[in-house]
């Protein structure tokens, strides 16, 4: 068997930002933890028709502070986050800007959880919010659009109750979704990047680029001294050359600073 045969499935984190103020008491937060529960079954359902790619969750909640009630330490499987959900209480105030340096933090190659880079591809960011934020979010939210993982994610915000949309969109940015459903299968259709995409349907990315080609040529230096190719081996290899110069980088996987007026 070649070592192309079986390559390991890539992880995309499914990372959620639940607004948990008291503006959420009574049936917002129970309708909250319903969609929850239900958006788990819809990602295990993908994670078992998906051979290339698997999601693991994140769930931070926000009020009074930012909380990790989900994956805090590491991105978890969907079916695990099922089976041990504790329902969502509300009440306190929006601090919208706290969640937002919190999910930069752990958005970091260094001590963040998408470490190593090389496992994951984009992650998709759905937050869910009512009414509007009360401390400093745009400060937060400056620095957050400086974190590469946030520039390559799929953006989705969902408005309920009094939800400002100018807001939403100010997380989001233009190429972002937003929506007014809880229900997990209109939010799941809208999402730009579809994880059940499989590595050859995708553009690649920065560290894949960069990954590929350093393995590309650490394969051909190894070559060129030992020799002894076979025409299958010599095959796969050309074929990797090939797949790499051909797919044209992203625009949203550079590394730019993006200015206010593009968002």
């Amino acid at each position: 068997m070649s070592m192309f045969d079986k390559m390991p499935r890539k992880v995309c984190p499914v990372i959620f930002l639940l607004d948990t103020s008291g503006s959420m008491v009574g049936a917002p937060i129970g309708a909250l933890n319903s969609a929850i529960e239900n958006f788990m079954s819809e990602l295990i359902a993908k994670n078992d028709s998906n051979p290339n790619v698997e999601i693991r969750v994140a769930i931070m909640t926000f009020s009074n502070e930012a909380k990790w009630v989900v994956g805090g330490e590491e991105l978890l499987k969907p079916e695990d986050v099922q089976n041990s959900w504790n329902d969502l209480e509300a009440g306190g105030i929006t601090s919208m800007g706290t969640a937002l340096s919190a999910l930069n933090e752990k958005l970091s190659d260094e001590s963040g959880f998408l470490n190593p880079a090389s496992k994951f591809i984009s992650p998709l960011l759905i937050l869910f919010m009512d009414g509007e934020p009360t401390d400093d979010y745009k400060s937060a939210l400056a620095e957050l659009r400086k974190n590469i993982w946030y520039k390559i994610a799929s953006r989705v915000a969902v408005g309920y109750g009094a939800a400002n949309d100018d807001v939403l969109r100010e997380f989001v940015g233009k190429e972002g979704i937003i929506l007014h459903t809880l229900n997990p299968e209109e939010i799941i259709k809208h999402i730009s990047y579809s994880p059940e995409k499989s590595k050859s349907e995708r553009r690649l990315n920065i560290r894949e680029m960069e990954e590929a080609i350093n393995f590309v040529a650490e394969f051909s230096s190894a070559a060129r001294k030992y020799r002894g190719l076979t025409a299958e081996e010599l095959k796969t290899i050309l074929q990797i050359i090939g797949n790499v110069s051909s797919r044209a980088i992203n625009p949203v996987h550079t590394s730019q600073v993006f200015d206010d007026e593009e968002w």
